[in-house]
């Protein structure tokens, strides 16, 4: 039987109710389908700034597991075991098993950690009221990710990108041009409210990662991608040496 891991990355900072509260509910709901088998991959604001590709490498090196699945700590998505069948019985990259992001509003996202009751589902995209903020199309890398260990390890999310937004997009350009297109799931993904974290837009969380993100976003062929992951793997590597020696140390 193939095992499988769940890795929630996860900055640790100051007081922040909403998403301390949104993450306390997705661990217990992972907890409750894959006990003994979610850890969270952490980093604090004495790393420095928020970059998901090393809290994701932190928590892979506390899992035994041949399947991963890479989870943000505000999201929930019944369609995981679909993605990973699809891993484990047949020969697919990785799996994505939402198409749609249902941002909910403060008070679904409140009613659903009081009574875990979801509001009624939306059948399409642009959907907003009181029960989701916004409605649309999920992006490949982002949410909730299902691949094997060997090629996340083989493929990790670039630790250079700081701050919130378009990691998640050169991820996935980097593995689809690795393993191909992701076999895509049809299930609603829930992304529970928090305040915005901090950022130059909603999409570009720094200047530095936008210039990073044209880097794989115009990469013409395999060769210039193997280059960019190589260096993601030795920024990987150079960061992980610096915050064991220096816990203060950033990229």
């Amino acid at each position: 039987m193939t095992s499988v891991g769940v890795v929630i990355p996860w900055y640790q900072k100051g007081p922040d109710p909403w998403r301390e509260r949104a993450l306390a509910h997705v661990r217990a709901w992972w907890d409750t389908a894959f006990p003994g088998r979610v850890v969270l991959g952490t980093i604090s604001s004495d790393d420095g700034p928020w970059r998901k590709g090393l809290a994701v490498h932190r928590g892979i090196a506390e899992l035994d597991a041949e399947i991963v699945v890479v989870s943000d700590a505000d999201v929930i998505c019944e369609g995981v075991d679909d993605a990973i069948a699809q891993i484990s019985r047949f020969d697919v990259g990785w799996a994505i098993p939402h198409r749609m992001v249902c941002r909910l509003t403060a008070d679904a996202t409140t009613m659903l950690l009081q009574d875990n009751t979801y509001p009624p589902t939306p059948t399409r995209t642009g959907v907003t009221g009181p029960h989701y903020a916004e409605v649309y199309p999920g992006a490949p890398g982002g949410g909730l990710v299902v691949l094997p260990r060997r090629l996340l390890e083989d493929v990790p999310i670039d630790p250079r990108f700081c701050g919130w937004g378009q990691e998640d997009y050169a991820w996935a350009r980097a593995l689809t041009m690795i393993a191909g297109h992701p076999w895509r799931g049809r299930f609603p993904l829930f992304h529970l409210f928090h305040e915005p974290q901090q950022r130059m837009s909603r999409g570009i969380g720094s200047s530095d990662s936008h210039r990073l993100w044209q880097r794989y976003h115009t990469a013409p062929n395999l060769p210039v991608m193997l280059d960019l992951i190589e260096e993601a793997r030795k920024a990987l590597h150079t960061t992980t040496e610096k915050t064991l020696s220096d816990p203060l140390a950033t990229i």
